[in-house]
């Protein structure tokens, strides 16, 4: 599955080790041995249309990459799930410079979007008169547009960033539709996507550089508030949340910073959650006043952002400064940027590893559904552990499951509804009623459904990894790896009892 390989190249034991683990659990998650097996691992879709016979048939290959054994071209970067008429589209951007559609139900692959010579980090959409558009950012430093009808490019702009594009965000302001890509060079390019949202069609033209980062730029959102004004939000590589509103002259200016992490942040969510009628706060552009819901519930709806960081945790932000907490010791020498007081972390979710990616799924739970109430302020976060992370709420225990057998790096919500004609062609058990399903993918090239009803009832991970900090005994050992599939693989061949020897001695070497 490598563009490249490492099996010629000195590896340390531990990186043998953990490509042996995670070749024995590509093989044993996959489902294709035992599909029973996807309630717990996940309904799989593999990217890799050779996947069965470049791991599942030849897994000592993948193993001989060692660390690096992972997707190779179809790691998924950044993830989406659209709804349609009949069902939900997944779309997938990958390390081949492609992005791919597919159909949620079936896992068939409907269309890839191809032109970039690079991988892709980051897209988004443009609903127009004329249809949907997407837009992609690359490493390659372009921004190209396409239609989602016949995949053609619409627009490029080849040269839209001074170096690699990591996060493309469209959000609408001041009347206009925006295209804003942001990257390595620690700039933010707002482009004037308003010809290509009224007429489907036109040029894309850069109106401003904002340059308030002074790291790399991860992850772009957006929220409109209460007033109707829509802000920007970007982290960068420090650890630092800009929030930042287009002025009247067109151009990005800060607001106010959000403080909290010690170092990188990959990925944030916006989004409106439900408080108690009696959450303390005059109303402001992030706190409504209170209202009645169907069943004469009483709340009020406040404005958050969750982030996902390299600093093993994930938090949340009020963005209502009456819902603000005191603010903890300063521990930065740099003044925070904006001209409003900076923003402290609400809640924070502390991990074993990286987080990647994380998803507040409580808001988009429908009223109707079972575990609504159960549910109401769960948060979903995946990352460098390769687990699912379910957090009911902040103070709640965490419940965990394992599927994907390298990094996690994006998390989706998919409400999914019964199919008036179910097909054969159909991958999921047929839906009773109406769904809540978590959509995951990672660096291992699959992409993984998980209804949610089953994810928070699914039993702690057992497949552990090795660890490159320990030297104990065993550490190493068979006992450290995913067990053998119970099941034959079709086309599968056992290892010679050479084999055997040889994988033990690999795996006894403590040093």
């Amino acid at each position: 599955m490598q563009a490249t390989t490492n099996a010629s190249l000195f590896q340390t034991s531990y990186s043998e080790a953990l490509g042996v683990y995670r070749s024995r659990k590509a093989v044993h998650t996959s489902g294709i041995s035992d599909p029973s097996t996807w309630g717990r691992y996940g309904h799989a879709i593999q990217l890799n249309p050779r996947f069965e016979s470049a791991v599942v048939r030849d897994a000592a290959q993948l193993a001989e990459e060692g660390a690096g054994a992972d997707g190779g071209p179809y790691r998924v970067l950044a993830l989406r799930v659209t709804t349609h008429s009949d069902g939900a589209w997944i779309w997938t951007a990958e390390a081949g410079g492609v992005v791919r559609q597919l159909d949620a139900e079936s896992a068939q692959q409907v269309q890839v979007f191809r032109g970039a010579k690079a991988p892709i980090p980051a897209f988004d959409f443009i609903n127009t008169a004329k249809g949907e558009l997407l837009v992609t950012g690359s490493w390659d430093r372009a921004i190209r547009v396409y239609s989602t009808k016949d995949a053609q490019l619409v627009a490029e702009v080849k040269d839209a960033s001074a170096d690699f594009i990591k996060a493309i965000h469209v959000f609408c302001s001041a009347g206009r539709t925006w295209i804003a890509a942001a990257g390595s060079d620690k700039s933010i390019m707002l482009y004037d996507a308003t010809p290509l949202a009224t007429r489907g069609q036109g040029g894309l033209k850069c109106v401003h550089k904002y340059a308030v980062h002074t790291r790399p730029i991860n992850a772009l959102g957006s929220l409109t508030a209460l007033d109707g004004t829509t802000y920007l939000y970007s982290a960068d590589s420090m650890g630092r949340i800009v929030e930042s509103v287009v002025s009247t002259s067109l151009r990005l200016e800060p607001v106010r910073e959000m403080t909290g992490f010690s170092t990188a942040v990959y990925s944030i969510h916006t989004n409106w959650r439900r408080v108690s009628e009696d959450t303390i706060g005059s109303a402001d552009g992030w706190l409504g006043e209170v209202r009645e819901d169907e069943d004469g519930e009483r709340y009020r709806l406040a404005a958050q952002v969750w982030a996902a960081s390299g600093d093993k945790s994930a938090a949340s932000y009020m963005l209502s400064p009456s819902l603000q907490r005191s603010a903890p010791k300063a521990t930065r020498t740099m003044p925070p940027v904006g001209t409003q007081p900076p923003l402290h972390q609400a809640s924070r979710l502390e991990h074993a590893d990286f987080v990647k990616t994380v998803l507040p799924i409580g808001a988009l739970l429908p009223p109707s559904y079972p575990l609504a109430d159960d549910l109401a302020n769960a948060v979903v976060t995946a990352g460098a552990d390769e687990h699912i992370h379910i957090h009911p709420d902040p103070s709640s225990p965490t419940r965990s499951a394992e599927g994907h057998w390298h990094e996690v790096t994006a998390l989706a919500a998919w409400i999914r509804h019964p199919t008036s004609a179910p097909t054969a062609a159909q991958s999921l058990p047929e839906a009773r009623g109406t769904e809540v399903w978590i959509v995951s993918a990672g660096l291992d090239g699959s992409v993984r459904r998980w209804n949610l009803a089953a994810l928070v009832k699914v039993g702690k991970p057992e497949l552990v990894a090795p660890k490159a900090d320990s030297r104990e005994a065993g550490q190493w050992d068979q006992n450290s790896l995913p067990p053998k599939p119970t099941k034959t693989l079709r086309n599968d061949s056992t290892m010679t009892a050479e084999e055997e020897a040889e994988l033990a001695e690999l795996m006894s070497d403590d040093e």
